[in-house]
């Protein structure tokens, strides 16, 4: 529903709503990154997600970018059903 109603409201709308919630997330990502342990698993998990920052930035800039992938994904299940249905066959 949410996606819905950001699709119908435009890209422009999406770039001004969704900007500062991602600036108020990568602020978050490098001050609780000093906080934690580097190696820790929230460590590895915030610098991963603050190295990729800038491919997830791109949602909220152009607002014809969608923020998930189910029509790619839903448009390969049908072939990895049928390749795992054609395994018994044989």
């Amino acid at each position: 529903m949410i996606k819905t109603f950001l699709v119908k409201k435009g890209p422009n709308f999406v770039k001004v709503m969704l900007t500062p919630i991602m600036v108020a997330f990568e602020k978050w990502l490098a001050i609780e990154y000093r906080k934690v342990l580097p190696k820790s698993p929230i460590g590895k998990a915030i610098k991963y997600c603050y190295d990729i920052y800038h491919r997830l930035s791109r949602y909220h800039l152009d607002g014809r970018y969608r923020i998930d992938n189910n029509l790619a994904e839903n448009s390969l299940r049908g072939l990895a059903l049928g390749r795992k249905k054609t395994t018994f066959l044989w």
